[in-house]
């Protein structure tokens, strides 16, 4: 009997009716037509998780409580059974989404059923969000010789690996019945389990039985004590590794069951059930026995790893079964979740500290082009590359014991060195270059000034470009990395000296020195400047006569002068009434002489 088809009127007929429903317990479901994650081809669509969970992320932060312990956690359900056993149309009914249901009278392979795998999500109230996932349905019977064999057991593995319940799908009428119920399946899901997960700290997965058409009465309890007994015995059939010879099938799997009665004959008793099924998946009861999603159970996804975890899971698998030649019927290969966790939070933690790093080290890379020296680099760097170590160590610590770890930590470092040390030495060159172009500057100013340069003034402006230099190359040194400019001083040094040698040779020097010659040549004398005090002494002889012998006589030294005449007039001047007249006189003089 295919149960999709004969609900099929049941979901239209209901459809409003269960969304109302459920909508009091969901807020809202993204995509809720469901998008293919895994193709009916085998090959997985990594882009359509992606886009369906960011969507779902941007709208789960303003619908939640903010402190929320639970805001950002989520759930995975899968569903698998064989074909027609109802999985797709229970979970229209119990989340509220609408993904297709398939019909054998349909034309299209797609319309007859879920063909290889879907994913819905969805956000609860009082509980984590959920992601759904629906599986193409299997043959009943075991038949490894069906093309798609391979390719379901891929599914299969894939919903072991990531799902924190899986429900399986099956008819009351076909309970302990081997092929008729699907059971091979449980060897691919007990065998992949173990590979995953036998490496770390066994992880719980529910295994929830849907049983259809519960009609006659029979307890639950009956039930479950079958299925358990036809499920230990294929716990007990399936290669387990050495550790795990003696395990027992509970260490590793809860196994419960609810059941619903036919969906036509007892519509509202169906109804009833599946609102109570929801209730337990949904409900405020975490704490409750009855609660489908408990802790133990979660595989502890990040949410922005899912996609990626998922894809290498296949991408193993796919692997796995190209050089096995599909031999076998278990995949094997497969890496534990936590060494794929481990490996995809390490690479996550690499990729945001290298963006984070190379973003500050574009911007220095960038001010050195244009010449400019990155103020305390050496502080700075060294901040950098603790802060991004730190970082990677903090945020990947749960995983220390995994090699990828210690592998991606080198690579991050390795990366860091790198780049700050192709930032020191570019600095470093700029450094020499301008404390060059310093010296040089110190000696054509020195020519100008004297016309010429002796080895003393050179030597001393060597060692003020040396001083100079180590001033501003502590500014780069980065301890930690080990880069010291100690190499690099010495070829300032070096380049110094050579520099030198040339100048005093040079063109320029020559030419300095004639333009200082002929400025000093053209150049006044400079202008006297002071006091300057003279003594005069002037005598005078004038014996009798009448002025016909007239004789005048000086002597001049520097500043001090004498003046003697000779003019016989005595006898004129007296006849003109003057009084007696000595025959000598003499009369002395001082004088002052100030140039400003």
């Amino acid at each position: 009997m295919n149960w999709d088809t004969d609900t099929s009127s049941l979901n239209q007929g209901s459809e409003v009716s269960t969304e109302n429903r459920v909508s009091n317990h969901i807020f809202h479901v993204e995509a809720a037509h469901g998008v293919p994650i895994v193709t009916s081809q085998g090959n997985f669509v990594a882009e359509q998780i992606n886009s369906l969970l960011s969507e779902a992320v941007e709208e789960w932060p303003s619908q939640t409580e903010e402190n929320d312990d639970e805001a950002r956690e989520f759930a995975i359900i899968s569903a698998i059974g064989v074909k027609g056993s109802g999985k797709t149309t229970f979970f229209n009914q119990l989340f509220g989404t609408h993904l297709q249901v398939g019909s054998p009278l349909k034309r299209s392979e797609q319309e007859r059923g879920t063909k290889g795998a879907m994913m819905a999500v969805g956000q609860t109230a009082g509980s984590r969000h959920l992601l759904l996932i629906d599986t193409e349905g299997m043959d009943g019977k075991s038949s490894q010789a069906a093309p798609n064999s391979k390719r379901l057991e891929r599914i299969v593995t894939l919903t072991v690996a990531v799902s924190d319940v899986i429900l399986y799908h099956v008819w009351l009428a076909d309970l302990g019945r081997f092929e008729a119920a699907g059971y091979g399946v449980f060897y691919t899901v007990f065998g992949e389990h173990l590979k995953i997960f036998q490496r770390d700290h066994p992880s719980k997965t529910l295994l929830l039985f849907v049983i259809h058409d519960h009609d006659d009465g029979s307890s639950l309890e009956r039930l479950k004590k079958l299925i358990v007994t036809d499920m230990e015995h294929i716990w007990d059939n399936v290669e387990k590794p050495g550790d795990y010879k003696t395990a027992k099938l509970s260490e590793f799997f809860d196994i419960d069951l609810v059941s619903l009665p036919h969906p036509r004959y007892r519509r509202e008793e169906y109804e009833g059930a599946v609102a109570a099924i929801r209730n337990r998946f949904l409900g405020d009861f975490r704490n409750n026995e009855d609660y489908f999603l408990k802790r133990e159970y979660s595989k502890e996804l990040p949410l922005e790893s899912f996609a990626t975890y998922a894809e290498v899971v296949w991408s193993e698998l796919t692997r796995s079964d190209q050089e096995s030649g599909g031999s076998h019927l278990v995949s094997s290969g497969v890496p534990s979740q936590r060494e794929l966790l481990a490996t995809y939070q390490c690479d996550l933690s690499y990729e945001t500290q290298m963006h984070n790093a190379m973003e500050k080290c574009q911007r220095w890379q960038n001010e050195t082009s244009r010449g400019k020296l990155i103020d305390k680099f050496g502080h700075k760097a060294s901040s950098l590359y603790t802060e991004a170590m730190d970082s990677y160590d903090t945020s990947t610590a749960p995983y220390s014991s995994f090699q990828v770890r210690a592998q991606k930590r080198n690579s991050l470092a390795n990366l860091l060195q790198t780049q700050l040390k192709s930032l020191f030495q570019k600095q470093i060159a700029l450094l020499q270059q301008q404390g060059l172009n310093k010296f040089k500057d110190m000696l054509l100013s020195a020519v100008a000034a004297k016309g010429s340069i002796s080895e003393y003034d050179q030597h001393v402006a060597m060692r003020r470009i040396d001083d100079w230099f180590i001033k501003k190359a502590e500014d780069l040194v980065v301890p930690s990395l080990r880069l010291h400019y100690r190499l690099y001083r010495l070829e300032m040094q070096n380049a110094l000296n050579e520099t030198a040698t040339k100048f005093r040779d040079s063109p320029t020097v020559q030419m300095q020195a004639m333009q200082k010659l002929e400025k000093l040549a053209s150049r006044p004398p400079p202008k006297q400047r002071g006091v300057v005090v003279g003594l005069g002494l002037n005598a005078a002889i004038r014996p009798s006569g009448y002025g016909n012998l007239q004789m005048l006589a000086n002597y001049n030294k520097g500043p001090h002068s004498m003046n003697i005449s000779l003019v016989n007039d005595r006898d004129v001047a007296q006849q003109e009434g003057q009084s007696d007249l000595r025959l000598f006189r003499i009369q002395p003089t001082l004088h002052f002489d100030i140039d400003i």
